[in-house]
C-alpha cells in the first residue's frame, strides 16, 4: 500500500501535486524557496512514514492469522 501511495497517479496528483501546489503558491508570496521545499519535503515523509507504521500493523494483524493456518496444516 505504501508503494500505492508513492506512485499511484490518483494520489500524486491529489497528495504531491496539491503540496507543491502550495509551496509554490507561499514561495511566490514569501520567497522562502529552499525553506518551504524542505517543509513539503518533510511533510510528505511524515504522512508515507506514518502510513508505513499502519500498513506495517495491517498485516501483522491479517498476516498472523494465515501463518496459524499454514502451522494447523502440518
Amino acid at each position: 500500500m505504501n508503494g500505492l501511495l508513492k506512485t499511484t497517479s490518483v494520489t500524486s496528483v491529489i497528495s504531491v501535486d496539491e503540496l507543491l501546489r502550495r509551496t509554490q503558491l507561499l514561495i511566490q508570496e514569501r520567497f522562502l524557496v529552499l525553506e518551504l521545499f524542505a517543509v513539503a519535503a518533510l511533510y510528505y515523509l511524515v504522512l508515507t512514514t506514518a502510513w508505513e507504521l499502519v500498513q506495517r500493523q495491517l498485516e501483522r494483524r491479517y498476516g498472523r492469522g494465515q501463518g496459524d493456518a499454514a502451522a494447523d496444516r502440518r
